[in-house]
Parts: structure tokens; sequence; C-alpha cells
């Protein structure tokens, strides 16, 4: 049975390892160029779109690594992504996005998302505003001249806009990478189960499918810092 992570990584021996992969690769090469078959390109290693580091972060830590053990890199890395993001209930990495919410009555629209970096457009019951008559900070979109956001129908307001970070910060940056290396060694290493790791003094247990206690620290840091808010 596969022992599923919190973030949906397999971490038993049925994967592949880095190693064999490319072994296997390796005598697949091989056996085509006997037979004059050309060589298929691999493609290179890249993360997703939102990724909070990059794959050489993380060899940055663990060292060099093959092509196989780089794609494990990049999948763990867009998985640690994803976890860091939604654990802290903030998207940290820029993005557009289309929002529809309902006024308060004020001047202010506060959006799900920050920090703001850009407004494309406001509208208000399917009507655009004319974009000297709006303006905005990190966190939401004022009216000027006055003018309010009317609270009596829901959903009245869309926004399209711009939120988040780029670059990510480094403190984000370096937890993304930290966390993914620390994924990476556990698939190496193929740990299972419950163990048992020194801290100074003493020792801490801890169950393999989760991260260390330091990282989830400086995760509650992060969703405490003020930027939480997320769609």
């Amino acid at each position: 049975m596969s022992n599923v992570d919190p973030i949906g990584l397999v971490t038993d021996g049925a994967v592949v390892s880095g190693g064999r992969a490319s072994a296997l690769a390796l005598a697949l090469e091989g056996m085509l160029a006997d037979l004059g078959a050309t060589p298929v390109e691999i493609p290179p290693v890249t993360v997703g779109q939102y990724a909070l580091c990059t794959v050489a972060d993380v060899l940055d830590m663990v060292g060099p690594a093959d092509t196989a053990e780089q794609l494990v890199i990049a999948k763990m890395i867009n998985r640690v992504s994803d976890y860091i993001e939604r654990r802290t209930a903030c998207r940290w990495a820029a993005r557009a996005y289309d929002e529809t919410g309902t006024g308060n009555g004020t001047s202010r629209y506060f959006t799900r998302n920050s920090p703001i970096t850009s407004v494309e457009e406001v509208s208000i019951d399917g009507v655009v505003l004319d974009p000297t008559t709006y303006g905005f900070n990190s966190f939401s979109i004022y009216r000027k001249l006055g003018w309010h956001f009317p609270e009596f129908d829901i959903d009245n307001i869309r926004v399209k806009y711009h939120a988040g970070w780029y670059p990510v910060p480094g403190s984000v940056v370096e937890l993304a990478a930290e966390m993914a290396a620390y994924r990476f060694t556990q698939y190496q290493q193929r740990r299972v189960g419950v163990t048992s790791q020194s801290h100074g003094e003493g020792s801490r247990t801890y169950f393999a499918g989760n991260f260390l206690p330091g990282h989830e620290e400086r995760l509650d840091l992060l969703r405490r810092s003020g930027y939480a808010g997320m769609a």
C-alpha cells in the first residue's frame, strides 16, 4: 500500500528511482542507436508557472542530480508550492485574477488577493468604470470624487487585476527550496513510517510523510505576516 503524504507524494518503493530510470534510459538509447534510430530528445526540466522556487534552488541544497532525479524534484517543487500557498492562505507568486464581489456601501472594495500590483478593469452591474475615477493600493480599490461601491446587489462588482509578488520574497523561496529538498531526500532514502531525529540534547519523533517542525513553524509565521488572503 502506498504511503501518501499531506501534499500527495507517494513515498513507497514502487516509484522507480532516479538512478534506475537513468540506467534504463541509457540502455534504451543504446538499443536505438544500434538499430539506427534517431535518439529521442529529453525535454528540459521545468517547474509550474507559479512555483515558488526553481530546480536550481533545490540542487544548491542537495547537490548534482541527473535528469530523472530533476524531474522528481520539479514535481516536488510544484506540490510544495501549492502546499505553502494553501497552508499560509496566500498566493505568493504574482498572477492575474478575474474576481466578482459585493459592494459595502463605501468608496473601497477589498480584493481577496494581495498585494495588488495593477488593475485592468472595474465594472459595476456590467458597466465598465472610467480608469480615471478609481485608484488602488496594496489591498483595495477605491473610487474617487465621492463615489461609492453600491451594496444592494450580490456580486454586482467585477474586478480584473494582478496581485502577488514578482519576484517571490526570498524567505518564501528559501523555505520552498528547503521543503522540496527535504522531500527529495526522503524519496532517495525511501523513509516510510515513523522516524526519530536528534535535535540537540534530545530527539524528536515525526512521521516521515510530514515536514519538519521547523518548516511548519515558519509557515505559521508567514500566515501571520499580514499578507493572508486567498480566493
